[in-house]
Formats: structure tokens, C-alpha cells, sequence
């Protein structure tokens, strides 16, 4: 079969485009042939897909439509729980909603199967955005990756389960090297709106390498300047005091990762990729979604939202080790039961392709509405 994958790639998202992998993987491995949405061509080369760059492209003479992770239902914490997002026109989001909306219409009129997996936001607590309730109201699968976002499961036909975060495959599917004993390296990815709180985290920083010779600050920019180039350059931020290292290509971004000691990032997928490599992560100033995956991991203690938290950070900053500790056994679990995103969607493609060969295939197949939670307990 030839499965069309769509996602949040065509930024150069470092998270966005490790799920596009993840799932084109997958799929490929049942010996199916995959063609993604934006990905950037050398990586789509590398993971052995096709990548095209409009919606009519992706969907032509395809069998099924697979949207693979992201924060479909993130939102603006300052918003309302009742409000609908305002999307601003031009922005990232703005053309990702509107891929998704013909997507969802193409799909719609065609008869095509489509399974959202591992999608979900800081817990579902309002309407979708109008692309996404689209396509919530033609998918025929979703798995999510928060159980509060099992709330979809009110605007859907389809059967709704939830396992843990599939980005918690990434050291089970890509195996990386860690780095021997030697100086430990702080890699650190911090987007703040607040000038404040940036000097405040960089003062901090400052004062932990100067007073520890045996840390190395590496900065870091997980977002491919060539996939989004209106986007501002990143700048070090602490001086001769650090080096800066640009994401560029998944293998060897795999590799600066699991090298590190520490990872700070006011980013998700960047911290939980770290953590499927052992490598614990402190999340700065982190959305909901952050928020709400750090505690299912029994982190809420690595969480650092405001200058209250100021004194412990720099006091955990300063320790002879970071280790995860408890939070090892707990990481694991999920980690085993994050493979439900992966064979939902082998069974869900086994069963398009049996009704293709009985000529069935054609319809959304929409199921009555399912919620189950697989998390570990």
C-alpha cells in the first residue's frame, strides 16, 4: 500500500520531524511505501521516504492518510477554556491549519482511512480549532499522548485510546552511543519571552560554570534555519562560557543528545528524547503540555516555571551528578507502553489492507467512540 504521513513538518521542528521518522519506520517496515507532507527532502531520503510539498500531492492515488504526533490540542494558556483560537494569518500555524483543513476535505470526499497517532496538547479542555475538528470528525483511529486528552473521544465517531508519549521510542528505535565518563556537558535550549527571567537563568548559569571546572555548557537550536528561514537566528547567550551546536540532521542531532549529561530546554520533545537516552531534563518555563508530561513521569520536581524556583535550580545545577534515579523505573514503563501508538497503527493499516484485497476499502470506517487508558500504573 502507499501511505500518505502528515504532520507539523515543514518547519524544521527538531520533535516534529523525529515523529515523522518514528512513524515512517514503522510503516515502512510492514513494506508499505510512504509519502510525507514537508519533510526535508535529505531526510526523507535518508529514512527511505517520498516527500512531496502540497496536500494534492501527498493524496494522490494513496490508501490511507496517517497524521503522525504533534500538539493538535495545544493552546495559548491565556486563553479561555471556551475560547477558539485565533490563529494568526502567515504564521506557522496558520499554514499548518490550513493543510490540515484540505487534508481533512480531500480525505472526506475520497474515502480515504486516516488515523491521528500520538497526538494531544496539555490536556484537552475545549473545542478544537476548526481544522482540527475536521479532521477528529473524518479519522477512523486516534491514540493520544495525554489521558485528559482522551476528552476528544465527545467529538469523534472513532475509537480514542491513550498510551504514553511515542517519542519515548527514540533510544529504543534508534540506538545512539553514550559517551564514556570525561567532563559533563549542560546542553541548553531556552526560548523566553520574558528579558527578566533570560537574565535571570543566564546569571545562574554563569555561576554554576564558573564555580564547577568540570562542566561544559553547550547551547543548542533544535529548529533548521533552512526549513523556517524567517525565523530569528539563535545567538550563544552565555559568551566564551559556551559553544552552540545546530540541529541539521536527525542522526547526528540523535547523537549530540544522548552525549549530554543535563538538558535544558523550555521545549517537550527535545526533553523527552533526552530521557529515552537516560539523560535527565529540566523543563524552563514549560508549556502545559511540558508540564503535564513531567508529571505522568513523576518529574514535577525538574519543572522550573518562575524566579520562585530560582534557588533550587541553581542548587540542582551545582550537584556532583544528575541522576534520574527513581524516575528510571517509572520512564521505563512508559516507555514499553508508548509502543500502543505503534502497533494501533500496524493493526489499524492491517486492516485497510485487508479490505482492500476484499474491496472495502473506500470508507472512513468510522467506529463507535472508544476511551481506555493504557498507562502504566
Amino acid at each position: 500500500m502507499r501511505i500518505a504521513l502528515i504532520g507539523f513538518y515543514s518547519f524544521g521542528n527538531f520533535g516534529d520531524d523525529l515523529m515523522a521518522v518514528l512513524f515512517g519506520t514503522a510503516i515502512n517496515q510492514r513494506g508499505d511505501a510512504v509519502r510525507v507532507l514537508g519533510l526535508a527532502d535529505d531526510e526523507a531520503r535518508t529514512w527511505q521516504m517520498e516527500s512531496c510539498s502540497t496536500v494534492d500531492a501527498l493524496l494522490d492515488d494513496v490508501d490511507a492518510l496517517v497524521l503522525g504526533g504533534g500538539g493538535l490540542f495545544v493552546r495559548d494558556p491565556r486563553d479561555g477554556d471556551d475560547t477558539l483560537i485565533r490563529v494568526p494569518p502567515g504564521s506557522r500555524m496558520y499554514q499548518y491549519d490550513e493543510s490540515l483543513a484540505r487534508t481533512a476535505a480531500i480525505c472526506a470526499a475520497r474515502g480515504i482511512p486516516m488515523a491521528l497517532i500520538s497526538v494531544g496538547g496539555g490536556g484537552f479542555r475545549h473545542h478544537p480549532r476548526p481544522a482540527i475538528a475536521e479532521l477528529v470528525r473524518v479519522a477512523s483511529l486516534i491514540t493520544v499522548r495525554n489521558e485528559a486528552d482522551l476528552a476528544i473521544a465527545d467529538f469523534t465517531r472513532a475509537s480514542v485510546t491513550y498510551f504514553p508519549d511515542v517519542v519515548l521510542r527514540t533510544a529504543a528505535t534508534f540506538e545512539r552511543p553514550r559517551v564514556g565518563p570525561g567532563r559533563r556537558r549542560i546542553g541548553i535550549d531556552l526560548h523566553l519571552a520574558s528579558a527578566e527571567r533570560c537574565a535571570e537563568l543566564d546569571a545562574i548559569l554563569g555561576a554554576v560554570t564558573a564555580s564547577r571546572a568540570d562542566i561544559d555548557v553547550v547551547e543548542f537550536d533544535p529548529e533548521r534555519a533552512d526549513r523556517w528561514p524567517s525565523a530569528p537566528c539563535r545567538n550563544k547567550r552565555l559568551g566564551s562560557s559556551s559553544s552552540l551546536y545546530r540541529f541539521g540532521n536527525l542522526r547526528r542531532d540523535l547523537d549530540f543528545l544522548a552525549s549530554l549529561d543535563l538538558v535544558l530546554s523550555t521545549r517537550l520533545h527535545v526533553g523527552v528524547v533526552a530521557l529515552s537516552f537516560g539523560v535527565p531534563f529540566f523543563s524552563i518555563s514549560g508549556q502545559p503540555k511540558t508540564l503535564t508530561f513531567m508529571q505522568s513521569a513523576g518529574l514535577a520536581g525538574w519543572c522550573f516555571g518562575s524566579s520562585s524556583d530560582n534557588q533550587r535550580l541553581c542548587s540542582l545545577l551545582g550537584a556532583d551528578t544528575w541522576e534520574l534515579g527513581s524516575a528510571q523505573c517509572r520512564l521505563q514503563h512508559m516507555t514499553d507502553a508508548s509502543r500502543g501508538h505503534l502497533d494501533s497503527l500496524v493493526a489499524w493499516l492491517d486492516a485497510r489492507r485487508g479490505d482492500q484485497s476484499t474491496g472495502t476499502i473506500g470508507s472512513a470506517g468510522l467506529s463507535s467512540p472508544t476511551r481506555r487508558s493504557d498507562s502504566p500504573r
